[in-house]
């Protein structure tokens, strides 16, 4: 049996977050400089990462954070870093984006009993502090209605579950 391409899984990731989100999926992938990030709403340019396995920590990279930032200020859309752990999976997808760029009202509106998913980490190693420091001030429960919120790089960034971002995203 031939093994699978990253493409392959990728692809398989992006189709759920479209399918989640109301968007569509980039032709290419955001191969191309006209057509920049994985998948794009009305709102959101959307750069999504997968492994080819499950079960790996979901990991948050400064310089695709970046990147994603300047493609969506050029498509004058909102930027979205969408991160799994190799399930191409709702409920093991995160989703890192700008404060400034979420309804405040809708946040703290929606209720979210679910538990903190652990592994959720970063390479850079300010993100990964201020990740670590996040789930301990907040064990238990969930920061503004399933939103942790904290500094990264000298911006107000929130990272929250898919399921979260979607229900803040409908509103």
């Amino acid at each position: 049996m031939a093994e699978k391409s990253t493409k392959h899984y990728s692809s398989i990731q992006e189709k759920m977050v479209a399918k989640e989100l109301g968007g569509y999926q980039v032709g290419g992938s955001g191969a191309f400089p006209t057509a920049p990030g994985d998948v794009t709403t009305y709102e959101w340019l959307i750069e999504c990462k997968t492994h080819t396995e499950p079960g790996h920590t979901i990991f948050f990279d400064l310089d695709v954070w970046k990147k994603i930032q300047q493609e969506a200020m050029a498509m004058h859309r909102k930027p979205v870093l969408i991160v799994d752990d190799g399930s191409q999976s709702v409920d093991k997808t995160w989703c890192l984006c700008r404060s400034a760029n979420l309804n405040k009202a809708s946040i703290i509106a929606t209720p979210f009993p679910r538990a903190i998913r652990k592994n959720v980490s970063a390479k850079h190693e300010v993100l990964r502090d201020e990740l670590e420091k996040a789930t301990k001030r907040y064990i238990g429960e969930f920061f503004q209605g399933g939103v942790y919120e904290f500094d990264w790089g000298g911006e107000t960034v929130n990272l929250m579950p898919l399921t979260v971002f979607k229900e803040i995203f409908e509103k």
